[in-house]
This record gives structure tokens, C-alpha cells and sequence, in this order.
């Protein structure tokens, strides 16, 4: 079997969203102390449920519900965030097609810069 160019672009292609969904769900999992792994949405939805049910159970006014509701109200983002992205992304990807994968290469760069500028000014 010979290596055409075109098998090339797509192992390139596969292996840039590979290192960018890595980068992604790495540095979320970091920051928010693993409580959002932005990849592993099914993981997410069952953090979720139980999420709402510690909330539910704790007293109103009390510091852990508070902090339950913080990290419920992420899950909820990210669901939604999801779901957003992968209505835009299949309009997108309709219409680029493999030219399309380069937002979320960008975003992903972009935030892979803004983390590490917020870093060093951290430290």
C-alpha cells in the first residue's frame, strides 16, 4: 500500500485535533480542579445529576450549597457549550469541510496562549 498525500493531510489532521482536544481537556481539567473534563461529556452528565442532588440536600443558605451550585452551573455550561458547538461545527464543517477543523484548532491556540500569558503574570 503506498502513502498518497491525501492519506498524509488526514493522519496530520487527525493528529492536530487529537493534540488539541488533549491540550483542551488537560487544561480544564486542571484549572477547575477536575471537576469539568470538557471530552468526556458522558462523565460530565453523571457529575451533573449527582451535582444537583448534593445541592438539593443541603442546607439554603450554607457555604457547600453554594459551592455544589458553582460547579452544577459549569456542568450545565458545558452541556450546553456542547451541544451549541456541535450545532455550529456540523453547519460549519458542511460548508469547509476539512478547512473546518481550523476554528477549533485557533480556539484552542488561542486559549493555550491566554493561559499561559495569565500564568506567567501569576507567577
Amino acid at each position: 500500500m503506498y502513502i498518497t498525500e491525501d492519506i498524509m493531510q488526514d493522519y496530520l489532521l487527525l493528529v492536530m485535533l487529537s493534540f488539541a482536544c488533549g491540550i483542551q481537556n488537560a487544561a480544564a481539567t486542571s484549572a477547575t480542579g477536575a471537576s469539568i473534563r470538557p471530552t468526556h461529556l458522558t462523565g460530565t452528565t453523571t457529575d451533573l445529576g449527582i451535582s444537583i442532588v448534593r445541592a438539593a440536600v443541603q442546607p439554603k443558605a450554607s457555604e457547600a450549597r453554594t459551592k455544589e451550585m458553582t460547579v452544577t452551573m459549569r456542568r450545565v455550561g458545558l452541556i450546553v457549550a456542547f451541544v451549541v458547538g456541535a450545532i455550529c461545527g456540523s453547519k460549519v464543517f458542511s460548508q469547509l469541510e476539512y478547512t473546518g477543523f481550523l476554528l477549533p484548532l485557533a480556539t484552542s491556540v488561542a486559549a493555550i496562549i491566554l493561559n499561559m500569558r495569565s500564568f506567567s503574570l501569576k507567577a
